[in-house]
Order: structure tokens, then sequence, then C-alpha cells
């Protein structure tokens, strides 16, 4: 069922355990591919001793969003995991996509798109937008996703996720395999099932997905608040 949206803030704990979904093994096991040929780095005082590895190992946990670009009648959703907040004042976004994907195409023309946040019980549809192209496939229809124009920028976004950020791109900045679209968040939609008295929308309440290169995973226990380490200073 789609959403409905309400223009409120969202609430997202720092601090976070992590369980595991689909039988995935701990994010430990994905250190173990590099060790055969790692160089030990003797640690100082105080220190674990760790591995110099010579493999590109991934940088986790990681956010999972669905990138929305284009409109209603020539849409395309793109899951991504390399995304941030980068800046409060004004709030602004980035998501790092590759030139040769269709979203990439969709963002420069426009110069706008859309951060949908999915849940977990949505994971087979974000697999399925991560490893299936747009170009071949309408992937709103494949995966029963609700199309609408955000009211903001007119980019499509998704009916079924309970947060959405419709972004317009001010800065475009090439890295090498992947281009960086840094965007001013235009509007944020939340559903207003999932807010409180304060308009604040709690994080185990979204049930979001979480990204440990290969797995996916889920939000697990709370076990801190910003700034609670300053009322246990005597």
């Amino acid at each position: 069922m789609a959403s409905s949206w309400a223009r409120v803030g969202v609430m997202i704990p720092r601090e976070s355990r992590f369980s595991r979904i689909n039988g995935c093994s701990d994010s430990k096991g994905i250190l173990r591919r590099g060790r055969q040929n790692a160089k030990k780095v003797s640690p100082g005082a105080g220190s674990m001793t760790r591995l110099e590895t010579d493999i590109n190992l991934p940088f986790y946990p990681l956010p999972v969003v669905l990138v929305t670009s284009g409109t209603m009648d020539r849409r395309n959703v793109m899951t991504a995991a390399w995304t941030s907040k980068v800046c409060m004042e004004p709030p602004i976004l980035c998501v790092a996509v590759r030139r040769e994907r269709w979203t990439h195409e969709l963002i420069t023309e426009r110069g706008c798109f859309a951060l949908n946040l999915p849940t977990a019980r949505m994971v087979e549809a974000v697999d399925i937008c991560g490893v299936v192209s747009g170009r071949d496939e309408d992937k709103f229809a494949r995966c029963g996703f609700t199309p609408e124009a955000g009211p903001g920028t007119g980019t499509v976004i998704i009916g079924e996720c309970p947060v959405a950020f419709e972004c317009r791109v001010v800065k475009n900045v090439s890295l090498g395999s992947h281009d960086l679209f840094i965007g001013e968040v235009v509007t944020r939609l939340v559903d207003p099932e999932l807010t409180d008295a304060r308009g604040m929308t709690p994080c185990h309440e979204l049930d979001p997905l979480i990204y440990l290169s290969p797995h996916y995973a889920t939000h697990g226990e709370v076990i801190g608040t910003h700034g609670y380490s300053k009322k246990l200073r005597p």
C-alpha cells in the first residue's frame, strides 16, 4: 500500500547494533577475504593488532536508499549505499552514481533526484533495483512500487517508502568511477503514521535497511542517544 505523506522532520539515533537477515554471516567474515595477502601491523600501547590489506574492503555500515530520478512518464529507481547527509544549513544530501548508469543521465537532465528510505520488508525489491537496469525494464512495475510525483521538484518518488527527500542538485563532482551528486533538500516527506507528538520519526519505527557489503541487515537495539555521555560525567 502506498504511504500518505507529511512534511516533517526525521530523527535517526547515531548509535545502534545490527541484526542479520536472510541467514547472512556477521560482518567480520568480510575481513577474512584479505588475510591471505595481508601484512600484520604492530600495535601501539593499548591498541589491537590489525591487518594491512591489499584489497578494496568495503566501508561499513552504510545506509540503503532507493534513488529515484526522472518524472512519472520517464522514470527510474536505483539502489545505492554510497549516500550521506553532508550539511545541516542548508540541508544537503549526496549520492555517488556511476556515469554509465541511467540514473546518472536522468539526474543530469533535470538537475534533481529523490532519496527514498525503504524498510526491511522491502529487501527483495531493493536488491532487484540494484541489479536490474532501468534501461531494460521498468523497475517500478517489476517491484510493484507506486510512483508518485514529488511536490517539490516533480521527481518521481516511491509510495511504499515511509520517508523520501526531494533534492535539487547544487554541484556534481567527478571523482573517478563515480560522480557525486550533491543536492539541497527541497522537500522532506514522512508517513504521518510514523511520527511522534513532536513531528519526529524515531529510527526503530522506520525499520531501515543497512548495507554490510555484500549483506543487507536490519537496525537492532538502540544502545545510546546523542549526548547521553554528558550525563555520565561526575
